[in-house]
């Protein structure tokens, strides 16, 4: 008889939403329609377990018409997810949701997982090392 042992977990949850996306950088505005959160963790007995969390959000893009505006072209990718309150908090609530569906704790989560509320989070940015791949560095010293 074979033995097996678990070693990691990894879930995918995807959730839908509407959310308008202002322009973001060299970034159209989007309709936000999807957000997946990523959660997966290595499972070794006797080791604390760390979740590694990863977040991308989709929708369509929107361009300016003379009646107002209209969804255009193929889904894009969201950029600056933790660069404003709205794309930030849209983030927060599927992490905390896709934890809460999968038994995990903020305390278990390693890295960058929107877990503050926005007010916290903004006091850590640098918005002079931002990038347009979403991702953003910390100033030096805080968390």
């Amino acid at each position: 008889m074979t033995r097996i042992s678990h070693v990691e977990a990894a879930y995918t949850d995807t959730y839908l939403t509407d959310v308008l996306f202002e322009a973001f950088n060299d970034h159209p505005p989007i309709r936000a329609t999807r957000i997946t959160v990523e959660t997966n963790h290595v499972s070794e007995p006797g080791a604390p377990r760390e979740v590694r969390v990863r977040v991308s959000v989709s929708g369509e893009r929107l361009q300016r018409r003379d009646d107002g505006w209209a969804t255009t072209g193929p889904v894009v990718r969201a950029y600056g997810l933790g660069e404003e309150p709205v794309r930030y908090g849209l983030c927060r609530e599927a992490v905390l949701e896709a934890l809460a569906r999968h038994d995990l704790t903020a305390e278990e989560v390693v890295g960058f997982a929107f877990l503050q509320p926005w007010e916290e989070h903004a006091a850590t940015l640098d918005t002079g090392s931002s990038d347009l791949s979403g991702m953003r560095n910390q100033v030096e010293g805080r968390d």
